[in-house]
């Protein structure tokens, strides 16, 4: 039932042109109500809002809280497949994003980390057709340690390392951990 009534609504969706309309589109497992158009250039906005494409098909769609755009953020093919979809903060790309074929398969996961205003890839993971790990491009490691951590020093261990950097000085992982007035 409930894909008869996605199904419904994205067919109401692409049969709109104009960009001003509000539509329902799924948004995390829930039926949302998308504002297109003018949402972005709104600093009072709260609510779902995005982009289309010329063709009216949707392209982007965020949640948008006073004009920002807050949790996670979705970019689509012209097909309404999604192409990639993840968390931004202040404008930025953070955490795990998923990017996709325009089939809807999984191609890719990346890690963001925000450092002083900037976005950077922190690790990726690529797939292949059956989604499953292909080791040669990714790059990610996985840090066993302790789920409470004390002031001073902290056992942990690398328990997976997977670069695919020929340079060796490249080769080399650090981890900080920042102790600030007591809190980590």
């Amino acid at each position: 039932m409930k894909k008869l009534i996605y199904i419904l609504l994205t067919l109401v969706f692409l049969s709109c042109k104009t960009e001003k309309k509000d539509v329902y589109l799924e948004y995390n497992g829930e039926i949302v109500k998308v504002k297109f158009g003018n949402s972005k250039g709104d600093s009072t906005y709260t609510g779902f809002g995005g982009d289309n494409y010329p063709s009216g098909n949707i392209k982007s769609m965020s949640y948008f809280k006073n004009g920002k755009q807050t949790d996670t953020l979705y970019y689509y093919y012209e097909n309404g497949k999604v192409k990639e979809k993840g968390l931004v903060k202040n404008k930025l790309s953070f955490g795990w994003w998923s990017y996709y074929d325009n089939n809807g398969k999984l191609t890719k996961k990346s890690e963001w980390i925000i450092l002083k205003d900037s976005s950077y890839k922190n690790q990726s993971l690529y797939f292949d057709k059956n989604e499953d790990t292909i080791i040669g491009p990714s790059t990610f490691f996985e840090i066993e340690i302790s789920d409470t951590l004390k002031l001073g020093k902290n056992a942990g261990r690398i328990k997976n390392y997977v670069t695919n950097y020929n340079n060796r000085a490249s080769n080399l992982l650090s981890v900080i951990l920042e102790f600030n007035n007591k809190i980590i």
